[in-house]
């Protein structure tokens, strides 16, 4: 099982977080595609057309995910 991130989909990632310098071998990557594999999964109730998923698409917890691996929380006290 194969995921990718498209060329928009880590552009932004990076362009959001340059200031705060996640970089590519970051935990991120793995926790986000094994997040997006999960809900494909559990959504479609089976593994993705040639065991290829590709993320395109951010999602408010991507953006989550992002900050917290940055180390900049939105609202650190919740």
């Amino acid at each position: 099982m194969t995921v990718v991130f498209g060329e928009e989909f880590i552009y932004v990632i990076l362009g959001l977080q340059r200031a705060n310098r996640l970089s590519l071998d970051s935990p991120f990557w793995l926790q986000c595609a094994e997040s997006h594999l999960a809900n494909y999964i559990w959504e479609k109730n089976d593994f993705p057309a040639g065991e290829l998923l590709i993320l395109s698409k951010l999602t408010n917890e991507d953006l989550r995910l992002a900050m917290r691996a940055s180390g900049d929380e939105i609202f650190p006290n919740r």
